[in-house]
């Protein structure tokens, strides 16, 4: 088998404030202003060192990102192959618990949570999806020889390696013969069709797999409605809450044909859902007007905040945003606010619920507030990794 990762002469970088405490304690990320550059620097494997010239990690550089070095081993211990297919079987070691005849999708691989910094593989039945996070991790992990260390251990046909979104192909097959466009899973006895080439992230957004099953304990009886609602995925849990109608909300018109053929895939009346292709805000300023209320409201955006500089932008989104969907809501009905970015902080979060409910002229409950589960597990000394808010809140 090939190396697992591409070994070539590591670069030497130098840090130029004193972040060795913070590299102990597994802090994986190191940013540009405290790197010493190299005069002609290429992404790829790096050592990093002190003032003293002692190396204090080893890991990934990327020039071309503010976070420009990754740490993959902390001090002067090796970084090889064995490094690597320890980390990945203790990847699937700790993912047994979630596989199982009702669940055969999840993250396999997150990244810096599972010390492999940069590399996410989710799987999805019998195949696997890959991306890397930027350059240098693109430049440093070799995904095919990971992909057949995989199928040596689990079911594996297929693996493809997914582009970042900015990129004019959109993937390569690196395992197998073909990356089916779409592929059913089962999750928690549910299935979903999930297009793993053309969808959005890997195809499918396995972090919210317990906040829909709490979602789904809150619908029975009840009105919903799914805002951002992409293939459904909230929706067909609420219609197995046996909720008494769905309503589907997604700008993508691909995507809510999707919901619907999700919805009768798991044997949900027709009738009980409707799903519309519509700009979310559009859609909740016209049921304003039309005066129509639901019992539960999921509000599930993308990131609104794709970096630090658009977070005061983003933070006027998800208050208006949040103000009308509760402006929608009917009495003692429940809101579930979500928030993916990792720029909008737990703190920040909780103020944005906060100003949006009392915009609505509205008073809230906390029935709960949760995160990613336990296949997008994160370093304790980078909470920025715990990137998932998930509130549910019960209005007057």
């Amino acid at each position: 088998m090939k190396d697992l990762f591409h070994q070539r002469k590591p670069i030497e970088l130098f840090l130029n404030r004193n972040l060795e405490k913070s590299i102990k304690a597994g802090h994986p990320w190191i940013y540009s202003d405290s790197i010493t550059r190299p005069s002609s620097p290429s992404a790829g494997q790096a050592n990093l060192k002190n003032k003293k010239g002692e190396i204090v990690a080893r890991g990934i550089y990327d020039p071309e990102s503010p976070l420009a070095f990754r740490v993959c081993v902390a001090g002067d211990a090796p970084m090889d192959h064995r490094w690597v297919s320890e980390n990945l079987q203790k990847a699937i070691t700790e993912r047994r618990h979630i596989l199982s005849e009702e669940t055969d999708a999840c993250r396999l691989v997150f990244g810096e949570g599972d010390n492999l910094p940069g590399l996410v593989c989710d799987l999805y039945n019998d195949i696997l999806v890959f991306q890397l996070d930027g350059q240098g991790p693109a430049r440093f992990w070799n995904v095919k020889s990971i992909a057949h260390w995989f199928s040596e251990k689990l079911p594996i046909k297929t693996a493809y390696l997914k582009y970042r979104s900015d990129s004019k192909k959109r993937g390569e097959v690196v395992l197998g013969e073909k990356a089916l466009k779409k592929v059913v899973i089962h999750e928690n006895g549910l299935r979903f069709k999930v297009d793993v080439i053309n969808g959005q992230k890997t195809g499918f957004f396995l972090d919210q797999r317990e906040n829909r099953w709490k979602v789904r304990s809150y619908s029975k009886g009840k009105t919903v409605l799914n805002l951002f609602g992409y293939t459904g995925g909230f929706s067909v849990y609420a219609g197995m809450g046996q909720a008494r109608h769905v309503t589907t909300v997604d700008i993508s018109r691909p995507a809510v044909i999707e919901s619907q053929q999700n919805w009768l895939l798991n044997d949900l009346k027709e009738e009980s859902h409707l799903s519309m292709a519509s700009d979310a805000f559009d859609f909740l300023r016209q049921a304003q007007l039309e005066k129509k209320k639901w019992d539960l409201v999921v509000a599930d955006p993308p990131s609104f905040a794709s970096s630090q500089k658009n977070v005061e932008k983003a933070k006027r989104r998800y208050v208006d945003l949040l103000a009308d969907s509760a402006k929608v809501l009917k009495k003692n009905g429940v809101l579930a606010a979500s928030s993916c970015s990792s720029h909008i902080d737990h703190r920040l979060f909780y103020e944005i619920c906060r100003e949006a409910i009392s915009r609505a002229s509205r008073k809230g409950r906390v029935l709960g507030y949760y995160h990613q589960p336990a296949d997008h597990p994160y370093p304790l000394a980078c909470q920025e990794l715990c990137y998932l808010k998930f509130l549910l809140v019960q209005l007057d």
